[in-house]
């Protein structure tokens, strides 16, 4: 997981999303009727997030993605926050047909309604990266040296999201481990070409996507 900054909407969906919640729209009926400013919420956040998943930080074009409420739209206590720019990222997969097998859910569906205020970490927050560190293997665990209570959220996390249980996102987590070890490796000796190497993998493409699994490669690369 790494951190999104959040900024500020566009007027004119800031406006929209201000009106939605005056009308008292639930989430499918601004859907409904405001399919041209839903698409550019959808492409707004995608961009902010440099095309990465908040969750899982896979590529958003590889599975597609949905508008997920960090705070669930569905209880009753966040029902208020459904059309709140801060609540909402951009979470792959669109739905579970994206993948082959169901047991690979991940991310906001995967979530669903289940949500801990005190536990849950989210990718607005500053420091969420902190949490969470990567193995050879493609897990994803509690960074060593947490405090019992910080070491409780990401066990949380890690379980709410399916980042562990998703066989699909450990398997792609592996392939970038082996992938960035063996080029380190191979640029062992030609530090100036190694750090070409790193510099690009963490910087934007002329569309503003990164490249996936940034904090696996940031956790390598020991940046």
């Amino acid at each position: 997981m790494r951190f999104i900054c959040k900024t500020a909407l566009p007027p004119n969906l800031s406006v929209t999303l201000e009106k939605a919640l005056q009308l008292g729209l639930s989430w499918a009926e601004f859907g409904d009727r405001y399919r041209t400013e839903k698409a550019d919420l959808r492409t707004f956040l995608e961009k902010e997030q440099n095309g990465l998943c908040a969750y899982s930080e896979l590529s958003l074009r590889e599975y597609d993605f949905h508008l997920e409420h960090i705070r669930p739209k569905g209880k009753a206590e966040y029902f208020h926050l459904r059309f709140e720019y801060t609540n909402l990222v951009a979470s792959s997969p669109k739905n579970s047909s994206n993948l082959e097998k169901r047991r690979d859910l991940f991310g906001g569906h995967k979530k669903g309604e289940e949500y801990d205020e005190a536990l849950f970490i989210s990718p607005t927050e500053p420091e969420c990266g902190r949490y969470f560190q990567y193995s050879p293997d493609g897990d994803i665990d509690p960074k060593s040296g947490l405090s019992e209570l910080e070491r409780s959220r990401a066990i949380e996390t890690i379980e709410c999201l399916g980042l562990q249980s998703s066989g699909l996102l450990r398997n792609k987590r592996r392939n970038i481990y082996n992938a960035i070890q063996a080029q380190l490796s191979y640029f062992l000796d030609q530090p100036d070409a190694l750090e070409e190497m790193l510099n690009s993998y963490f910087e934007p493409d002329s569309d503003g996507n990164l490249k996936p699994f940034q904090s696996v490669v940031r956790q390598i690369a020991g940046k």
